[in-house]
């Protein structure tokens, strides 16, 4: 279910994808929130990182949380 929900969700132009409460297609999920990133080898998107927590969290230290990892990732990977 998990993997099936970050392929779908849309990245913005910052390479970082959201989807609040209801907006996730899953029952389960309609109470939480998801924050995903995407990390890369050469160029390619090799796996994604995110965030699954309440609707109310802290949506600016979770979403730089996301993308500080998967650029930590996309270096680490890429030396």
């Amino acid at each position: 279910m998990l993997l099936k929900l970050f392929s779908e969700l849309e990245a913005d132009a910052n390479g970082i994808a959201l989807s609040i409460g209801r907006e996730n297609p899953f029952e389960g999920l309609t109470e939480t929130s998801v924050v995903v990133g995407s990390y890369e080898n050469q160029g390619s998107e090799i796996a994604k990182v995110g965030v699954i927590g309440p609707t109310r969290m802290d949506y600016s230290a979770n979403i730089a949380a996301v993308r500080a990892i998967a650029r930590y990732l996309t270096k680490a990977l890429g030396a």
